[in-house]
């Protein structure tokens, strides 16, 4: 699609939706190691929408320039059998790493609670919780002084 085409509305929505934000969020569960296929028909369909390869030359790309990117993940998997597997640096390159180094994010952040199944106990599922919680929070709260300081 070319930048002088208009968008479906669906991703104009998103689009407008990214303009006003300062931190963009994924959650998902890993599937075989990597992101749904939604996730990447999104990144695709919005985060592609009117990007050319030139604007990594160029930088006029800048809908995303000074956000952050925060990414929680879940898997049944432990992170040491994923990243035994090389699944785990693979994810973080090709994905977080990527979106941040084309799309210009100023960081990027990951929390991931692994050994999610059913049956977890309560008390362990508070505590991922609440920790995506605190990781939220501190995302957050880094963003408001940046702007602050912009």
């Amino acid at each position: 699609m070319s930048k002088d085409q208009p968008f479906s509305p669906d991703v104009e929505k998103e689009l407008d939706l990214i303009r006003k934000c300062d931190v963009v969020t994924f959650i998902y569960p890993l599937w075989f190691g990597t992101p749904p296929a939604i996730i990447k028909g999104y990144v695709d369909r919005v985060f592609g929408a009117g990007f050319r390869f030139t604007d990594l030359a160029t930088q006029k790309n800048d809908l995303f320039r000074g956000k952050r990117l925060a990414v929680v993940t879940t898997s049944a998997a432990t992170l040491p059998w994923l990243e035994s597997q090389g699944m785990w640096i693979s994810l973080r390159q090709s994905f977080e790493q990527y979106l941040k180094a084309v799309f210009g994010f100023a960081k990027n952040y990951h929390y991931h609670a692994d050994s999610v199944v059913d049956g977890l106990d309560q008390a362990e599922a508070d505590r991922i919780l609440y920790e995506v919680d605190a990781f939220a929070r501190t995302i957050c709260a880094e963003a408001a002084m940046s702007a602050r300081q912009h």
